[in-house]
């Protein structure tokens, strides 16, 4: 796999190869129970004991919602959305009024394995939807199982493939994207 890679990153250069989800109302899934998801805020990260958390406050500030689940009384997993202004910056997935990005979710290791991210994910769309917001995305690396897996216990249909390469030292990017929402349809 290693030789693989190797070569593939000869040939392609810098890469990148992403899945792409949305969310959107119609795809909202029933839970029982109520979601202990709650908007998260810098306090909330000032005040973070765990280190891989506080660290995600750049995240916040304009253009962003954000949101967290607790353990132990303290911030156990976040995640973050942009949109307008602030998400036009990063721009990867085109975005239209009423939608947003997921740009980060970050669960702390000690509490992994626990279903804490997709109940983050099912429960931050809850919210958002509850707010009027219309279709929310993320992008996903690839090879990231646990995140795939996440977002699909969450709700959320994997729509495109997305493969930026640079070829051969050219420097310049070429996009591949494909639309798996067309592809099954057919």
């Amino acid at each position: 796999m290693a030789l693989i890679a190797r070569c593939a990153r000869w040939l392609f250069g810098e890469y990148s190869i992403y899945f792409v989800y949305r969310w959107r109302p119609q795809d909202r899934i029933e839970t029982t129970g109520s979601s202990p998801v709650r908007q998260l805020t810098e306090q909330d990260l000032r005040q973070c004991r765990r280190a891989l958390l506080a660290d995600q406050a750049w995240y916040l500030g304009q253009d962003c919602q954000a949101f967290a689940l607790e353990d132990e009384a303290d911030v156990a997993a976040a995640c973050f959305y942009w949109y307008g202004e602030r998400y036009r910056l990063r721009g990867f997935w085109p975005l239209a009024d009423g939608e947003a990005k997921l740009v980060q979710i970050v669960v702390d290791p000690s509490v992994r394995g626990r279903g804490l991210a997709s109940r983050l994910i099912q429960g931050s769309a809850d919210y958002m939807l509850q707010k009027g917001w219309s279709a929310l995305y993320a992008r996903i690396w690839h090879s990231n199982r646990p995140s795939l897996r996440a977002f699909e216990r969450a709700g959320w249909q994997r729509i495109a493939f997305v493969a930026e390469l640079y070829p051969l030292g050219t420097g310049r990017k070429r996009r591949i994207q494909i639309n798996l929402e067309r592809s099954r349809e057919r």
